[in-house]
C-alpha cells in the first residue's frame, strides 16, 4: 500500500464525511460549510452535558455527607429515631436545590 492510499484509508475511518481528514498534509479533504461547523463542534459540545453530571456527582456528594454527619449526631446524642439524619438530608437537599436553580437560571441569561 503507498502511502498516500494508507493516509487516505486511515482518514476516512476515523472521520466521517464532510469532516477535515485528521492529517494536514491529505490534500483531499473536503472543508466543513459553515452551518456544520457549529454543530458538530465538540469543544463546547461535551462542556455541558459532563457540567450537568458534575452537578449530579456535587448533589449526592452533599446529600451523602450532610445525611452521614446527621446519622453520626443521632449516634452520639443516643437518639432512637433517625431525626437528625433527616433534617441533615433536607439541609443538603435544600442547600442543592438553592444551587441548581441558581445555575440554570444563570444558564438561560
Amino acid at each position: 500500500m503507498v502511502k498516500s492510499e494508507w493516509m487516505e484509508t486511515l482518514c476516512l475511518r476515523i472521520v466521517t464525511d464532510k469532516t477535515i481528514c485528521c492529517k494536514s498534509s491529505y490534500k483531499k479533504h473536503q472543508a466543513m460549510p459553515a452551518s456544520d461547523k457549529k454543530s458538530r463542534d465538540t469543544s463546547d459540545g461535551n462542556a455541558k452535558p459532563l457540567r450537568w453530571l458534575g452537578y449530579g456527582f456535587e448533589f449526592a456528594g452533599v446529600l451523602g455527607i450532610f445525611s452521614f454527619a446527621g446519622y453520626k449526631a443521632d449516634q452520639k446524642l443516643g437518639h432512637s429515631g433517625p431525626w437528625l439524619m433527616i433534617t441533615g438530608f433536607a439541609i443538603g437537599f435544600t442547600g442543592m436545590m438553592y444551587l441548581l436553580i441558581k445555575e440554570t437560571i444563570h444558564l438561560r441569561k
